[in-house]
């Protein structure tokens, strides 16, 4: 049990880490997942209500996102949706591409509609996958192996220092008061 705890606290940050890591992992592969099954969705014609460009600050930086409004009819049923393609929620912080983007879906323009057919409300313009999502991917990556390394770095020489092993009960005498049960 000592053990278990000892490793625990010294390795939340790192387990931290990883949980972030994993979970940017998860949300990317679930875009790429949910892009290759926009290749089966069924289409349909449709029409462009209304364009806005969303600015924000993220840190030091301006991230822009083009929204599209478009309206479409499946089995006799009028729907509504804002998305370009999948994994676009992130935007990006090339104002002139956002704008090409924009231009491309003016107003009263007719669009062809990617739509899920069990699902109809669910539709995009464009069936390539966003950037962003390799991104995300990227930046999961380097959580997941930051926090690996540091784990895999810190935990053997805590160990040794403290003369824990997975029997142990207590550090050995002498041991740095981090050690100890109530330390960390």
């Amino acid at each position: 049990m000592f053990f278990a705890l000892f490793v625990l606290k010294l390795l939340a940050p790192v387990i931290l880490g990883a949980i972030v890591g994993l979970s940017l992992i998860g949300m990317a592969c679930s875009g790429f997942w949910k892009s290759r099954q926009t290749r089966r969705w069924q289409t349909t014609s449709g029409k462009v209500i209304s364009t806005m460009m969303k600015e924000q600050r993220v840190k030091t930086r301006l991230v822009y996102q083009p929204k599209v409004r478009y309206e479409y009819v499946v089995d006799r049923n009028w729907y509504q949706a804002n998305r370009i393609r999948v994994g676009d929620r992130w935007g990006g912080s090339d104002f002139a591409k956002a704008e090409e983007q924009l231009r491309r879906y003016q107003p009263g323009t007719e669009v062809t509609v990617y739509y899920n057919p069990r699902r109809p409300q669910d539709a995009v313009l464009e069936l390539k996958i966003d950037p962003a999502l390799y991104m995300v991917l990227a930046g999961g990556g380097f959580f997941l192996c930051i926090s690996l390394s540091i784990g895999s770095a810190i935990l053997p020489s805590a160990m040794q220092t403290c003369g824990i092993t997975p029997s142990s009960t207590h550090a050995k005498p002498g041991a740095p008061m981090w050690c100890q049960r109530g330390g960390l």
